[in-house]
């Protein structure tokens, strides 16, 4: 009697997993598409100098379920100073996606940077374009406003931003329906 109540009990419990499986899978149909963009890697610029010097990034950015927007991007550019004298560095909060096919509009609020003068929203543009990404992704400079939120970025226009290949790295950009192929 014991045997067959703890198979009865394993039975129900399995069943259970289904069902939450299951309605959490349809949930997920109905919900917004969970966009997402993310990479990493250097692209050659010139300096003040004339000299080519590496521009460094890492960025993460990702739609939740309930469609909030959350990440960072991090940005190393030695083609200038901030002022302090440094390489400029600048950290930014993502709060905006907005993902077109291969591309992505990024926006933000700048959280860190060796540069006073610059608090503003950040917005830049990426570019998946296959594997490997080196050579072949794109990414545009970082356009800094006060004039704007971040949630700007769903409205720009990305034909306003230069793209430029990335010399080593990969961008990753997906719009949400390749998770629901599977389902």
């Amino acid at each position: 009697m014991l045997k067959r109540f703890r198979l009865f009990t394993i039975v129900i419990v399995a069943l259970a997993l289904l069902a939450v499986t299951a309605w959490t899978t349809s949930g997920s149909l109905a919900q917004g598409r969970q966009e997402s963009a993310n990479g990493h890697g250097t692209q050659l610029v010139l300096n003040e100098q004339g000299n080519t010097v590496r521009r460094q990034f890492s960025f993460s950015a990702r739609t939740s379920r309930d469609g909030i927007v959350t990440g960072q991007a991090i940005l190393r550019n030695p083609a200038f100073s901030g002022a302090n004298g440094k390489t400029f560095q600048v950290k930014i909060e993502i709060s905006c996606l907005n993902v077109t096919g291969n591309r992505a509009v990024i926006g933000g609020t700048v959280q860190r940077t060796n540069d006073p003068n610059i608090t503003d929203s950040a917005f830049f543009v990426v570019e998946d374009n296959g594997e490997p990404g080196a050579n072949s992704d794109m990414l545009s400079g970082v356009a800094f406003s006060s004039e704007v939120g971040p949630e700007a970025c769903q409205t720009l226009d990305t034909s306003n931003f230069a793209l430029f290949p990335i010399e080593a790295g990969n961008i990753q950009v997906t719009d949400g329906t390749s998770q629901l192929k599977n389902n």
